[in-house]
């Protein structure tokens, strides 16, 4: 079963078999269609799924399921990246730059190259392109009714490595810090937790 799905022959002895419930075109479109380097590829197949096949190998599967990062650009590609762009300016995506708008058709599928959305954008929305350029661009404006409306969480990991990570919440309309902890995972009993204002 595995030689008729994968083509194995004597050129991948260093590949092994993965488990049958693993489907590794769909796994190789999907890293394919987020950006993946062709490493990135190989690596994940290896450590998250334990299916190792070689360079050469991924190649032949890429050719074999039409994948290509070089695709001739036709006008019907250029409408579909021209509609999207427009849909996703009506919506709360409208103050991308090219840069994140360009990635974002990447996740999509659509590979067109930067120039293109950049001259894209400028059609359709010059206003949002001239305010960039000039680095004036409205920020949306933080609404909140009241006290214990909205309260936000975040956390700050770079000393997560000592076990120390760190965690804290503000009341979103009077900015009161209602907690800030550092909790501690080198512990005998597990972990403890060290409550700094509360």
């Amino acid at each position: 079963m595995f030689k008729e799905l994968h083509g194995k022959d004597s050129s991948d002895s260093e590949e092994e078999p993965f488990a049958s419930n693993i489907d590794e075109e769909c796994l190789i479109k999907y890293c394919f269609h987020r950006g993946f380097t062709y490493e990135e590829i190989l690596k994940f197949l290896k450590i998250q799924h334990n299916h190792k096949i070689s360079y050469n190998t991924l190649l032949r599967r890429l050719k074999q399921y039409q994948l290509s990062r070089r695709q001739e650009l036709t006008d019907n590609t250029i409408d579909l990246v021209h509609n999207r762009i427009t849909t996703i300016l009506t919506g709360p995506g409208s103050s991308r730059g090219y840069r994140s708008m360009w990635h974002g058709l990447e996740l999509e599928g659509l590979r067109v190259p930067r120039a293109i959305v950049a001259a894209i954008l400028k059609e359709v929305n010059p206003e949002g392109t001239q305010l960039r350029k000039s680095h004036r661009l409205n920020r949306r404006v933080y609404r909140n009714p009241g006290p214990n409306y909205a309260w936000h969480i975040d956390g700050y990991d770079k000393l997560k490595v000592w076990g120390f990570p760190i965690h804290g919440c503000i009341d979103g309309y009077s900015r009161r810090i209602l907690w800030f902890t550092g909790a501690s995972f080198k512990q005998p009993t597990g972990w403890s937790s060290i409550t700094l204002f509360k």
